[in-house]
């Protein structure tokens, strides 16, 4: 399987999905809507993610973890503004959307506030998040030569692995 029939598959997944967005406006009617997201998401296309999650959000603004997988989109096509709004009505809608405060959390660190990212981080983890999805602050934090911090938080983090080991 060589990259040029990856990209020829990606271009026809692409035109496919266009086809499917246009054709079946207002989107929010069919359970194939959401499969559609879950595509775009398996195959790292953001912003068709977005485009779709945006029309289903349309129709119905209080879908189960739409907000946060729209943030989720939007962070990786690197729109943390629109990704840090998505994350605020997500969790408006519900305060224990781990997703989303996760996507936050991603989202501050990449625009530079590192000081807010590490306790929406550790909000996370206190609230159940899997710590080794907050691995790339540690990482970051090394990255940006500030290595004491990085090993004091992957310390941190290193405690709440070992404790939900120990329940």
């Amino acid at each position: 399987y060589s990259p040029k029939n990856q990209t020829t598959d990606i271009q026809a997944l692409r035109k496919w999905i266009r086809e499917y967005l246009d054709v079946f406006k207002p989107l929010g009617k069919y359970e194939e809507d959401q499969q559609i997201v879950d595509i775009c998401r398996e195959n790292e296309l953001p912003d068709l993610m977005s485009e779709t999650l945006s029309q289903l959000l349309e129709e119905n603004p209080y879908m189960p973890q739409g907000w946060s997988s729209l943030a989720l989109a939007q962070f990786l096509a690197e729109q943390y503004e629109q990704a840090l709004e998505s994350c605020d009505f997500a969790l408006a809608i519900n305060s224990d959307d781990n997703e989303a405060l996760l996507t936050k959390a991603h989202t501050i660190f990449e625009i530079g506030n590192a000081k807010v990212a590490r306790s929406l981080f550790e909000e996370y983890m206190d609230k159940g998040g899997d710590p080794i999805q907050t691995i790339a602050y540690a990482e970051g934090m090394f990255r940006g030569c500030n290595k004491t911090e990085a090993i004091d938080y992957l310390k941190q983090v290193a405690k709440h692995v070992e404790s939900r080991m120990c329940e």
